[in-house]
């Protein structure tokens, strides 16, 4: 992850509204190995985003790990004020993993 950091402008124009949305694909293995890089990245693009959506259909596998990140990004869109939702693949290991937590409805 590059050390860039998005900062939205101030609004110079109160009559002119400007939503930024963001969709963050996933692909592949959500493990322990990305995890502090998915997080930075979904943190960072918040930074820049009035709504964010996950797209997790194409992740192949996923453990701990990535239910954390998972977790952690829901949370801190509503920490922030963000609007966040989240895609997976049904039937798919997203979906069976946070049927086992009792989470799907929480990221829907």
């Amino acid at each position: 992850m590059s050390a860039t950091t998005l900062v939205r402008p101030a609004l110079v124009d109160p009559s002119l509204a400007i939503t930024v949305n963001v969709v963050v694909s996933l692909h592949g293995d959500l493990d322990r190995s990305v995890e502090d890089d998915v997080t930075g990245r979904i943190a960072l693009a918040m930074h820049a985003a009035d709504f964010i959506q996950v797209d997790a259909r194409e992740v192949a596998f996923i453990d701990a790990a990535g239910i954390r990140t998972l977790l952690l990004s829901k949370q801190n869109a509503l920490d922030h004020g963000v609007t966040s939702t989240m895609q997976f693949s049904r039937p798919g290991p997203v979906e069976r993993l946070l049927q086992l937590l009792g989470l799907v409805t929480w990221f829907d």
